[in-house]
């Protein structure tokens, strides 16, 4: 019996590579599925990595219709996304390196048009099963109190267009990523030796985290197992809820530094938000302390979710032995 053609975007990213290493590890939906992985660069380690595990790499811009139509011909099964900025490269500028360093703030509209139309393309190609790697919706969960948060309402728009297409689908929500502490939310020198995780939350206020590099694979495994099961659900994907408190002692513990939560006023917070960003990113957090990640739900969401994940899940410490924070 010849194998069913699993096709994931974003193949050398994150997501992607951990999907496919759970594939491939998996004795039954290795036996299943073939795997074709798009990235926009075939000839990068990361898409040499992959052929040599006998993953079919396919050069795949998701801006080209052509590339894209190409990488899905044949697919019966298809993990879809696409990656969120908050800025859109200003392409009117004549170099190369121009493009590159200026940037012109754009929303998430322009993203829910690409993944609305990359849908149609995934059903035009004949596959039975999407995969969306979608979001929250603050707006939703807030009863519309924070209605701005446009690259997180992006994805969740097109989970709803996607509900509406003649196809069986899942979605998958991340929470936040451990591994945004390497970067977006690295602690901050107070001056005195020590670190601060600075934010307007109280200590106790609860974040959900997955590492999203290592655990998409084991949620995303089990729906790809039992199709029927999942199909038309939203499934929240977390390890745990973790604590302004517990992530500054993990963060400690990591780096060797002292690190501290630090509560401040949220007009303060928000005086250190570029301008183009700074309503976007408030609500976000504000949504997230106030309503929960998940909203209303949230425990109940998170423990549907746990309960069918395979495999275990890697907890903050964890990560951060195998991703050390450096603070300098």
């Amino acid at each position: 019996m010849s194998k069913q053609l699993l096709v994931i975007f974003g193949a050398t990213g994150n997501q992607g590579s951990s999907i496919i290493n759970f594939v491939l590890a998996d004795p039954e939906l290795s036996s299943r599925y073939t795997i074709r992985g798009l990235t926009r660069d075939p000839s990068s380690s990361a898409a040499k990595a992959l052929k040599e595990k006998g993953v079919e790499v396919v050069k795949c811009n998701i801006s080209n219709d052509e590339e894209v139509r190409a990488g899905l011909q044949g697919a019966s099964d298809v993990f879809l996304m696409t990656v969120s900025s908050p800025y859109q490269q200003n392409n009117s500028l004549s170099t190369a390196k121009e493009r590159r360093t200026v940037y012109t703030p754009t929303g998430g509209k322009d993203e829910e048009k690409l993944g609305n139309h990359l849908a149609d393309l995934v059903v035009e190609s004949g596959a039975k099963y999407v995969i969306w790697s979608s979001m929250i919706s603050p707006k939703h969960l807030s009863n519309g109190k924070y209605p701005h948060v446009d690259l997180f309402e992006s994805k969740y728009e097109v989970e709803q267009y996607i509900r509406t297409l003649p196809i069986k689908s899942t979605h998958f929500v991340p929470a936040h990523f451990y591994q945004n502490m390497h970067n977006h939310y690295k602690p901050k020198p107070l001056g005195d030796g020590t670190y601060g995780l600075i934010n307007f939350f109280d200590p106790g206020t609860s974040v959900p985290y997955i590492d999203i590099a290592e655990d998409t694979g084991k949620w995303i495994g089990p729906m790809l197992a039992d199709q029927d099961k999942f199909a038309g659900k939203t499934v929240a994907c977390a390890t745990r809820l973790y604590t302004q408190t517990e992530v500054a002692e993990a963060m400690s513990k990591s780096s060797g530094k002292t690190v501290k939560h630090v509560q401040i006023s949220l007009q303060e917070w928000e005086s250190y938000i570029p301008e183009t960003t700074r309503q976007m990113m408030s609500e976000m957090w504000q949504h997230i302390g106030d309503t929960g990640y998940y909203g209303a739900k949230q425990d109940e969401e998170l423990e549907w979710g746990r309960q069918h994940e395979k495999g275990k899940l890697t907890e903050i410490d964890e990560y951060l032995k195998r991703e050390p924070l450096v603070l300098d």
